[in-house]
């Protein structure tokens, strides 16, 4: 059969994006996170599902996307943000365990810290001040993983949290 044109709903798209993306510091490296697609209808609104894990691209080349960090399968875990800091250290938002993970750039963990839902991230590059932006992200996976079953029905309040820098990620101020 043939193939129909994608008509621009995303209630009938079932392509597996991204959201969000960073470069590494010295622009070799791509980061992706927070892969997402609609995956039908449930009670009557679009469903999301996501898939946990972040990917790494060689910008040079034609090598593909490789996995990172998570294993990619739907529903495994809610890591929609990433980020780079200066010195190639890769930030990822862990939104189902209310953490930002911090790996190097052999994809070893260095270090964890709270943030209370961390949806996006972003890293001050002239004095490391990271920047955890947490709103509410939907999807069947409320239902599935623990974490987040046990908080249905919660509200996550929209905020911006600035934290002092990796060595000391204690929160400056919250918006």
């Amino acid at each position: 059969s043939k193939a129909k044109p994608y008509d621009g709903s995303p209630y009938r798209e079932s392509r597996c994006c991204p959201y969000s993306a960073a470069f590494s510091p010295d622009g070799q490296r791509l980061y992706l996170a927070g892969y997402s697609m609609y995956s039908g209808m449930s009670y009557g609104r679009p469903g999301k599902r996501w898939l946990g894990g972040v990917t790494v691209v060689d910008y040079e080349g034609d090598a593909p996307a490789r996995i990172f960090t998570g294993d990619l399968n739907t529903d495994s875990g809610l890591t929609p943000g990433v980020a780079c800091d200066s010195r190639g250290n890769v930030y990822v938002t862990d939104y189902a365990k209310d953490v930002v993970d911090v790996y190097d750039a052999d994809a070893r963990k260095i270090k964890s810290f709270p943030a209370k839902k961390p949806t996006y991230i972003f890293i001050n590059p002239k004095n490391g001040e990271i920047y955890v932006f947490s709103w509410y992200v939907g999807g069947y996976i409320w239902g599935i993983l623990p974490e987040l079953k046990a908080q249905m029905g919660q509200v996550v309040q929209p905020t911006l949290t600035v934290l002092k820098s990796l060595d000391d990620p204690k929160p400056v101020v919250s918006y």
